[in-house]
């Protein structure tokens, strides 16, 4: 009993680990590809704005709040609303209506507001994540996709 359950937590340990090389190898892939791969940088309480840093320069990237990596701003090209073709977002916990639960500050809810209309918004979690439903309100911006290591969900409006 406790080896079968020890497999699959081993076989899902290694599920997460694959879809995090494959995010970052995507990202990697997208930069190598001459596209903008733009990263989110906290610029005060509740203000996040993306910036694209030089892929092959270590030094573009620092600690920043909350201990997340993020791009140098000196050393990085600031990116306007209307330069993103697509956003990935993260989530602590999602619904397959678009409905996500982030860390309760809104960086990500007050960003996406401000984008142009039909951009899409991508949730990017583990099949752990996913919850029957997500308690959002009128300030929460709802999903069009959710990217598992698993699945794909196409979220109707």
């Amino acid at each position: 009993m406790y080896y079968n359950r020890a497999m699959k937590i081993r076989k899902a340990n290694n599920r997460i680990i694959a879809a995090i090389l494959a995010a970052v190898l995507a990202l990697s892939c997208l930069a190598a590809c001459g596209k903008k791969v733009c990263y989110p940088v906290v610029k005060g309480r509740g203000i996040m704005m993306p910036f694209a840093p030089d892929p092959g320069d270590p030094a573009a990237w620092r600690t920043g709040a909350f201990g997340i990596r993020e791009p140098v701003e000196k050393k990085s090209a600031s990116v306007s609303p209307e330069e993103i073709d697509a956003v990935l977002v993260p989530c602590t916990a999602f619904d397959r209506r678009g409905g996500r639960c982030g860390h309760g500050a809104g960086y990500y809810d007050r960003y996406l507001a401000g984008l142009p209309a039909g951009v899409p918004k991508i949730l990017v979690a583990f099949d752990v994540q996913e919850t029957e439903e997500v308690a959002v309100d009128e300030n929460d911006i709802k999903m069009n996709l959710a990217v598992t290591e698993s699945s794909v969900y196409r979220i109707e409006a």
